[in-house]
């Protein structure tokens, strides 16, 4: 029959093994998931370019994004789609729409819906109320010709950085919506959502 003293030391022998058990398990999935789908931290970010619109940069966290609309005195409201139990992989699904209505660009008002996946900003959509006079706009700021981009056509505003227009009704000229996303980060997503 063991002793207390015994036991305790047992006991607390055990409880050494399960925890670094616990914490290199840890350690390698923090290490180890996130390389299966190739998706960084943010650090490897795009140097040239990862502004998407007026101001607004692909990579920034949530928390970086609401005090960027803070300080232009926007309000917003965030909707949230994650799902409760993960994935095969261990990664939970995570994605949150940010919508700022009444949103002003280029003199412009228009919706902004603004996507954040894994808390990293991958996109905008901006719907402006003429949308035709935006793009005439948007070309002179941009120095690129979206007057004249045909349906489906995408333009590199940087090696990461894409713009599109997006037409949801083709009898309303007015509703057009115009995307602009990271490509490196949205090819991550779809890694991360075909796995689902």
């Amino acid at each position: 029959m063991l002793t207390k003293k015994q036991l305790n030391k047992s006991f607390f022998y055990v409880f050494i093994i399960a925890t670094m058990v616990i914490t290199l398990t840890v350690v390698s999935a923090v290490i180890f998931l996130p390389n299966k789908y190739n998706i960084d931290s943010g650090t490897n970010v795009d140097s040239e370019r990862n502004e998407l619109i007026d101001g607004i940069e692909s990579y920034w966290n949530q928390e970086t994004l609401e005090n960027h609309l803070r300080k232009k005195h926007v309000t917003w409201e965030v909707q949230r789609d994650r799902e409760a139990s993960p994935t095969e992989s261990g990664l939970p699904y995570n994605y949150d729409k940010i919508v700022v209505k009444n949103y002003l660009h280029l003199g412009f008002a228009g919706e902004l819906n603004i996507i954040i996946f894994y808390n990293r900003l991958i996109g905008v959509s901006f719907f402006p109320k003429n949308i035709d006079k935006y793009l005439e706009e948007l070309t002179k700021h941009e120095h690129i010709d979206l007057i004249n981009l045909r349906r489906g056509e995408k333009i590199n505003l940087a090696p990461s950085i894409r713009i599109f227009i997006v037409e949801q009704d083709k009898n309303n000229s007015d509703n057009k919506v115009i995307r602009i996303e990271n490509s490196v980060l949205l090819e991550q997503v779809n890694l991360v959502m075909n796995e689902q």
